[in-house]
C-alpha cells in the first residue's frame, strides 16, 4: 500500500473563512471563472488604488471611478462626473461640478460639505428632484426655460424620472418683470410691471390691480354681488369711506347703511346735494361763487349789486337770492354777456322777496 500526497501552490489558494467568506493569498486574485466560460473580474487588485468606491460595469465586471472615493467620512464626488443613480448613506462632499440626468438620494448635506455650488442644464427642464419615498412619491423640482429671459418654477410635481416636465401645483414662478404664486396652473396670484396685480380663480381673472388703470372686479355669475364688504361682528367705524389724495373724506358708507357725500349728480346734470345748503349775509356789491347755495342780502346801507358766477360748466347748480329789509336797491346780474330769463340783470324791490335761479350751462333761468 502506498501513501500518496498532493498539494498546490499557496498562490493559487481559495479559502473559507469562518464567516463563509472566500479569499485568497496575496498578492491579489484576478477574479472568478465560471463553467459556462464567463468570469467575474475586478481591477480592484495589486494595481488599482485605495479607497476607491466599486461599481459593476457589467453583470461580471467590477470596475471603479477615480472621482468616486470611499473613507469613514462619507463618500467624497471630486471634479466633473455624470451618475444616473447615486445612493449616500452618510456625509456627501462635492468639489467640481455634477452634470447628467442623475439624482442623489438619502444623502445628509450640511454647510461645510455643500457649498458654492453650479447647477446648470443645455435645455429646458428641471436641475433637481427631492422627495418622500411613499406611496405617491410627488417631487419638489426646481425648473427652468431655455431662453434669454427665462421663466423657473419652483415647487410640486408628480413622480417622473424625466427631467422635462415643470412643476405643477403649489409652486412660485419668477421671470424678469413677472413673479407669480400659484395653487395650480388655474389658481394664482401675479404680479407684473407691464399690468399690475392678478387673482385669477378656476382659470378665471377675478381681480386686477392696475397703477394705470386703478382697480378692477370681474364677476362670472351674474346672479352673484361683484364685491361685498363685511364688516366686524362689532364694526363701529364706516363700511366705506372715500378719501381724496390729501386724505380729505368726500364719501363714506356708514354700518347703518347711510351714505355721506357732497351730492348727487344725476345723466341729465341736475344735482342734488346731500348736505345743509350754505348761505351768505351782504350788505354791498357781492360776485356770487359757483360754490354759493343761498345769498340772504340786506339793503339798509347801500344799493347794492349781485353778480352771479359763469353759468357755463355749472349745469343744475341752483342759487336762492332773499332780499331781506332796507329801502336801498338790489340788483342781480350776470357776467360774459349771459342772461336771466333773456334779461342782462333784473330788481328785486320788495322786502322778503326771493327768486332761485338754475343754470343749463350757459345761462340762468327763474324757477
Amino acid at each position: 500500500m502506498s501513501i500518496v500526497f498532493c498539494t498546490y501552490p499557496a498562490d493559487y489558494a481559495t479559502l473559507l473563512d469562518e464567516s463563509g467568506y472566500i479569499h485568497s493569498q496575496s498578492p491579489y486574485y484576478s477574479g472568478i471563472k465560471f463553467p459556462d466560460g464567463t468570469t467575474q473580474a475586478t481591477a480592484i487588485d495589486g494595481s488599482g488604488l485605495s479607497n476607491k468606491l466599486a461599481y459593476w460595469s457589467d453583470p461580471n465586471s467590477l470596475t471603479y471611478n477615480n472621482n468616486l472615493t470611499w473613507s469613514n467620512n462619507g463618500l467624497l464626488v471630486n471634479g466633473s462626473g455624470s451618475f444616473t443613480s447615486l445612493f449616500v448613506s452618510n456625509n456627501l462632499s462635492v468639489s467640481g461640478t455634477i452634470t447628467g440626468s442623475g439624482y442623489i438620494n438619502n444623502s445628509y448635506i450640511s454647510n461645510s460639505t455643500f457649498n458654492n455650488n453650479i447647477f446648470y442644464r443645455n435645455s429646458d427642464g428641471c436641475f433637481f428632484h427631492a422627495y418622500v419615498d411613499n406611496l405617491y412619491d410627488n417631487m419638489v423640482a426646481l425648473h427652468s426655460t431655455n431662453e434669454q429671459e427665462p421663466t423657473w418654477k419652483l415647487g410640486i410635481k408628480p413622480y417622473s424620472s424625466s427631467f422635462t416636465a415643470a412643476p405643477t401645483v403649489g409652486y412660485i414662478s419668477g421671470k424678469n418683470g413677472s413673479v407669480g404664486i400659484y395653487s395650480t396652473d388655474q389658481n394664482g396670484l401675479i404680479l407684473n410691471f407691464t399690468n399690475g396685480f392678478w387673482v385669477k380663480h378656476r382659470n378665471i381673472d377675478i381681480l386686477n390691480a392696475d397703477r394705470n388703470n386703478g382697480v378692477a372686479i370681474y364677476n362670472s355669475i351674474a346672479a352673484k354681488d361683484a364685491l361685498r364688504v363685511i364688516g366686524a361682528a362689532a364694526q363701529s367705524a364706516n363700511l366705506q369711506t372715500w378719501e381724496t389724495y390729501t386724505s380729505s373724506i368726500v364719501a363714506s358708507m356708514s354700518i347703518a347703511g347711510q351714505l355721506t357725500c357732497q351730492s348727487v349728480k344725476f345723466p341729465n346734470n341736475t344735482q342734488t346735494k346731500a348736505y345743509i345748503e350754505t348761505f351768505r349775509n351782504v350788505n354791498s356789491n357781492t360776485l356770487i361763487s359757483s360754490s354759493d347755495d343761498v345769498i340772504l342780502a340786506d339793503c339798509s346801507v347801500s344799493n347794492t349789486t349781485l353778480t352771479l358766477p359763469s353759468a357755463i360748466n355749472i349745469g343744475g347748480k341752483k342759487i336762492a337770492i332773499k332780499r331781506k329789509t332796507g329801502g336801498f336797491n338790489l340788483i342781480l346780474s350776470t357776467q360774459l354777456s349771459q342772461t336771466i330769463d333773456g334779461q342782462n340783470s333784473l330788481s328785486i324791490n320788495t322786502n322778503y322777496q326771493f327768486i332761485t335761479v338754475v343754470s343749463d350751462n350757459a345761462n340762468w333761468f327763474i324757477i
